[in-house]
């Protein structure tokens, strides 16, 4: 009986064993056997720290991966070396079949932040994988808030990357904290403006929850953020003409005002509207509505008053 444990568990030169082998090639009608041995260490590692479970999640074979779940002796929060777990990579790999059964479990981990890095959450919302971000928002243990290390939370992830559908689910899920801070105090709004994400900006300016003057630690609101990015016109021209209020006098530990610093960028079409607005904001946000196809009463109201009037002058 010794004999045949030693060899069911033998492994190669990487730390493969045959368990390990069959999940990695897809072979399941000999991992179906092997797991009727009562000496199979299922739990094995191999050199990379790869355990059957998380192997088998990582090439997608559901089958598998179910077999082994199904097996009372597989641990399934089991972390590698690098504290990554079978879930963990199946929602960072877009694995949707596999998180869905996954979350069946009562004993399942969610919300673990593996190697300091982020939750599950937030890397599926980081990879831009919808569904799973769906499945894990309908899992009432999932902490839709947490922050990694640097504090980046899943939605900061999703507006860093610029994927508007997993945006539109936070902002649509009432236990999102649109405004938590990163580590260095940049928002979700404030990294939609850094990198020129003009759909979710807009999409965020339309939620008055949004703190869209928030600084962060040097004193830099989102204008400013928006301003060092390359369509950093457009991104202007929206936010002027969202009707929010703005403090446009805001200035950043340098004592730099948002005019002043993207003078210096060189960015001199965003100044000239900002020299604008600050003049006569009102006026300013209807030209910008009106040049943007969004003053629909505007024009409204317009033709209106011009069609009374030329109706008094002819009578």
């Amino acid at each position: 009986m010794q004999k045949k444990k030693v060899q069911i568990n033998e492994r190669d030169s990487e730390g493969f064993t045959p368990l390990l082998i069959a999940c990695q090639y897809g072979y399941e009608e000999v991992v179906k056997i092997l797991l009727t041995n009562p000496f199979i260490e299922i739990n094995v590692e191999n050199s990379k720290g790869e355990t059957p479970l998380i192997t088998s999640c990582i090439q997608g074979y559901f089958g598998i991966m179910k077999m082994l779940l199904e097996d009372k002796r597989t641990n399934l929060n089991f972390e590698n070396r690098l504290r990554l777990s079978a879930f963990y990579f199946s929602c960072a790999l877009g694995k949707t079949e596999v998180v869905e059964y996954m979350l069946k479990r009562d004993d399942l981990v969610v919300n673990r932040i593996c190697n300091e890095t982020e939750t599950p959450l937030m890397i599926a919302s980081k990879n831009g994988f919808v569904e799973i971000v769906r499945l894990l928002l309908k899992d009432p243990r999932t902490d839709i808030n947490a922050g990694n290390f640097f504090r980046r939370t899943a939605l900061i992830n999703a507006c860093y990357e610029g994927h508007y559908e997993i945006v539109k689910l936070f902002l649509e899920d009432p236990r999102v904290s649109v405004n938590l801070q990163e580590r260095t105090g940049n928002t979700a709004f404030w990294f939609a403006c850094f990198n020129g994400q003009l759909d979710i900006i807009r999409l965020m300016l339309a939620d008055q929850r949004i703190n869209i003057n928030q600084p962060d630690n040097f004193g830099r609101t989102p204008l400013f953020a928006a301003s060092r990015s390359q369509n950093s016109f457009a991104l202007m021209q929206w936010i002027l003409a969202s009707g929010r209020e703005l403090n446009i006098d805001a200035v950043d530990s340098q004592g730099k005002s948002i005019i002043e610093y993207s003078t210096d960028l060189k960015k001199m079409d965003v100044v000239e509207l900002l020299q604008s607005f600050k003049q006569n904001p009102k006026q300013t946000t209807i030209e910008m509505r009106i040049r943007l196809g969004l003053a629909g009463i505007y024009l409204f109201i317009l033709f209106l008053l011009l069609f009374i009037f030329s109706f008094f002058l002819v009578n």
